[in-house]
């Protein structure tokens, strides 16, 4: 049983270390759009509390941007890019909530967005638990400073049912979802589809 917990932790921090998408938490390139009109440019990150840490130049003083402050950011690698916007989050369990920072995965009529967090999972009696990544998604319009959470699970009742309110005067859509014509968890296939094919 060690020997399996040992090869499942080396595969789960190979393929974390081996993903080549830009790291939110280590310095990167960064393009800030404020809301005020205004841009800078430099390098970033997030810290563990989800505020943006910008410098002009690597070795300048780090300053602090408000989550108020920022339109949308872009942070950058060599050899891909990331966006992220702020957001307040609809529903009754965010009443209150602080802006929170979603990375924008589709833009459009409507925009998809999500937020990766991590949860403990247990590994059963005596044995603890370990880090497991879980995705929530969110769907928002161009300019609006609200997100709505939404469950990436196509198939269950409440999302079938919520359809024609969510992608309106596309009930081409709105039929291909009640029929299960995409995957189960296929959110992003129905954004793009919605974006692309419906008025």
């Amino acid at each position: 049983m060690k020997t399996y917990i040992f090869c499942l932790a080396f595969l789960i921090t190979s393929v974390m270390l081996g993903q080549k998408r830009p790291d939110l938490y280590t310095y990167q390139n960064i393009d800030i759009e404020l809301k005020n009109g205004g841009s800078l440019k430099g390098v970033g990150k997030i810290n563990l509390i989800g505020e943006l840490i910008y410098r002009p130049e690597e070795d300048a003083e780090k300053r602090k941007v408000e989550r108020e402050e920022v339109k949308t950011f872009e942070i950058s690698n060599d050899s891909s890019s990331r966006s992220f916007e702020y957001k307040h989050i609809q529903g009754p369990n965010f009443i209150g909530e602080p802006l929170v920072l979603l990375e924008k995965l589709e833009a459009g009529k409507i925009e998809l967005f999500r937020k990766e967090m991590t949860q403990q999972v247990s590994m059963g009696p005596g044995m603890g638990s370990m880090p497991r990544t879980v995705i929530v998604y969110y769907l928002s319009k161009p300019g609006e400073n609200t997100a709505e959470h939404i469950k990436s699970n196509t198939y269950s009742r409440k999302f079938r049912k919520n359809a024609t309110g969510r992608f309106p005067n596309c009930p081409e859509l709105v039929n291909k979802i009640k029929n299960k014509a995409f995957d189960r968890y296929s959110i992003r296939e129905i954004v793009k589809f919605y974006n692309t094919n419906c008025p």
